[in-house]
């Protein structure tokens, strides 16, 4: 009876219940993919000589986190040209026209203002340039545009270079995590980069770089995957550059990225224009 009487209590009180819940199709649509596979899918995108689009958009904030106030500039449309190794031609607009014309080919660095109709010149490596007629200084650095642009494959050859592969997951999407790390001996490991890789598409969705004693050096994140060429592209993209106290995004309108166009070399030569006054541009001391 007493048996009788607690199956009976039992069953009218239920300690459980089946909750459904919704599975974001990212999750539900992720692909499975093998350490070589990974590594092919990051090296892929070295095909990728050129890449221009001319219709963007590009957005500024200025200013350490953590420092009380940012200087957010208001959004401006306008191109980027882009080309291996490491050369960027970005032209910015204004309802007036023409509002920064910057050229990066490796450490040299150009400006034109036509508003002001100065020259400036600098190097990408310095890590405050500015001038007597430009106290703030010039923020963006080509270098860290075209890094952010264009992901950078993983040499297996390097000395002293370890890679591991592991697994992440958030509310919306499964992911892939392939980090690089410096063997500098003394029993200690550099982390230097890593590289998020979402299921779905198997597309590069994150990049963050850092510093040997482990500050952030860039974290950029890839949005808005559209595919050209066989490869995810994104149709906006997000640097955050917490050491050099700013951060930039890039959007892009839909179809318009164009690999490989053959851009003429006169695409990242940038003269200065008659009349213009040349200000060389020096590193904050």
């Amino acid at each position: 009876m007493l048996c009788l009487a607690a199956g009976m209590l039992v069953s009218s009180c239920k300690i459980k219940r089946t909750v459904r819940e919704s599975i974001p199709p990212n999750i539900l649509n992720a692909k499975t993919a093998s350490y070589e596979d990974l590594l092919a899918l990051i090296a892929s995108y070295d095909r990728i000589t050129e890449l221009s689009s001319n219709d963007m958009r590009l957005t500024l904030v200025v200013g350490k986190a953590g420092s009380g106030a940012r200087d957010q500039f208001r959004p401006a449309p306008g191109y980027i040209l882009l080309r291996r190794p490491d050369s960027v031609h970005l032209v910015l607009k204004s309802p007036l026209g023409t509002e920064l014309d910057m050229l990066s080919v490796g450490d040299d660095l150009s400006a034109w203002v036509p508003s002001k109709n100065r020259f400036y010149i600098g190097k990408n490596s310095a890590k405050e340039l500015v001038s007597e007629d430009l106290p703030e200084g010039l923020t963006l650095r080509g270098t860290h545009i075209f890094g952010a642009v264009f992901p950078q494959s993983v040499s297996l050859d390097a000395p002293g270079i370890r890679i591991t592969m592991e697994e992440a997951v958030d509310a919306e999407s499964r992911y892939y995590v392939i980090s690089l790390y410096r063997d500098s001996g003394a029993r200690r490991i550099h982390t230097i980069r890593r590289i998020w890789i979402e299921r779905s598409k198997l597309a590069i969705v994150r990049q963050q770089c850092f510093l040997d004693d482990g500050r952030v050096e860039s974290d950029i994140e890839y949005s808005n995957m559209e595919q050209v060429g066989g490869l995810f592209l994104p149709l906006k993209i997000h640097a955050n550059r917490p050491l050099d106290g700013y951060d930039v995004s890039l959007e892009f309108k839909s179809g318009n990225w164009r690999v490989n166009g053959g851009l003429p070399d006169e695409a990242f030569m940038l003269k200065p224009p008659d009349g213009a006054e040349i200000i060389h541009l020096k590193e904050k001391i």
